[in-house]
C-alpha cells in the first residue's frame, strides 16, 4: 500500500513540475515586419499583378503617399487566406496568413460605418501581438481593415484603417 501511495505522490509531483514549463513549439511567435526598401536581402512586397495571380479577390486603396493592397482567397465557409501590404511613411508592413470567420449575428452591436452596408463577412486573425479584422460586404465587393495592437500602443507601422478598399476587376 505504501508503494502505491509513493508512486501516486511521485507522479503527481512530476505533473506539477511539468505544468509550469511551456514546450518550445507552443511559445508565441514574434511578429516580423518586412520593410521593402530597407531589408538587407532586398525583399519586396508582392505587387498588384502578383496578388491577382495568387488570390481570388484583390482590393486596393491608394493616395499620394500611401498604398494598401489586400489579396484574399476563400478556403472554406469559415477561413480565408490573405495577404495585406501597406506602404506608408515611415515604414511598410505586410501581414499574411489565415483568418477565421466571426459570425456577426452573435454581435448585434456592430453598426454601419463607411461600408455601404453592414459587413456581411468578418474574419479575424488573432496573435499575441495584434488583432487584425477583415470586413467584407456581400459578395466580397468591398473590404475594410481594423487593426488593434496588443498591448494597445501607438505605432506608426500599422495597416491603414477606416478606409474602404475596392475590389479590382
Amino acid at each position: 500500500m505504501k508503494l502505491i501511495k509513493r508512486f501516486f505522490v511521485m507522479i503527481f509531483g512530476l505533473l506539477l513540475l511539468s505544468c509550469h514549463q511551456t514546450p518550445p513549439q507552443q511559445q508565441p511567435k514574434k511578429r516580423v515586419k518586412k520593410e521593402s526598401q530597407t531589408t538587407a536581402k532586398g525583399l519586396e512586397m508582392l505587387t498588384k499583378e502578383e496578388l491577382l495571380k495568387q488570390y481570388q479577390n484583390v482590393y486596393e486603396y491608394q493616395e499620394e503617399d500611401s498604398e494598401q493592397l489586400l489579396g484574399v482567397t476563400v478556403i472554406n465557409a469559415n477561413k480565408i487566406k490573405f495577404y495585406l501590404a501597406t506602404k506608408t511613411l515611415p515604414c511598410d508592413t505586410e501581414y499574411h496568413g489565415v483568418a477565421i470567420r466571426r459570425y456577426l449575428d452573435c454581435f448585434p452591436t456592430i453598426e454601419k460605418d463607411s461600408l455601404k452596408e453592414l459587413p456581411k463577412y468578418q474574419y479575424i486573425q488573432l496573435t499575441a501581438y495584434y488583432i487584425l479584422t477583415l470586413n467584407f460586404t456581400d459578395e466580397y465587393k468591398e473590404a475594410k481593415i481594423s487593426y488593434q495592437p496588443i498591448p494597445e500602443e501607438e505605432t506608426d507601422c500599422a495597416p491603414i484603417e477606416a478606409i474602404l478598399m475596392t475590389k479590382t476587376p
